[in-house]
């Protein structure tokens, strides 16, 4: 049996859906890291525990493939720093982990309401 979802969790899952559409739209149905095929899934380049004002924020996210990128980012902190972060840079520009930080520090926290405005601005997007 499963626990019920928080309106707050049901807002977001809603968000992380519509950016995978847009990113799938944007970037097509593959790894951005890699370009695999198999496996999908939203990837926070900057971890939602670590920096949760950045976890809808749609720089901070890309799709990746689980077992090839994803996983070996967050388990093997060598294979992150060697394939990984280079391959980010080429994304998204040497900086960006700076960038990322940056960004954080002017994100408002993700209160309900806030969530509610970034589900809206997508729902827009996605027409």
């Amino acid at each position: 049996m499963s626990a019920k979802k928080s309106e707050r969790s049901k807002l977001i899952d809603q968000c992380k859906d519509l950016i995978r559409e847009l990113k799938f739209k944007t970037f097509g149905k593959k790894c951005q890291l890699c370009g695999s095929e198999k496996q999908l899934g939203l990837f926070h380049i900057l971890s939602v525990g670590a920096h949760p004002r950045l976890q809808l924020h749609e720089d901070n996210i890309l799709i990746a493939c689980w077992f090839g990128c994803h996983y070996k980012h967050h388990h093997d902190p060598f294979y992150a720093r060697d394939v990984i972060f280079p391959k980010i840079a080429k994304l998204l520009g040497e900086r960006w982990e700076e960038n990322l930080l940056e960004l954080e520090r002017t994100e408002p926290k993700l209160s309900i309401t806030r969530i509610r405005e970034i589900l809206e601005e997508l729902k827009e997007r996605s027409q």
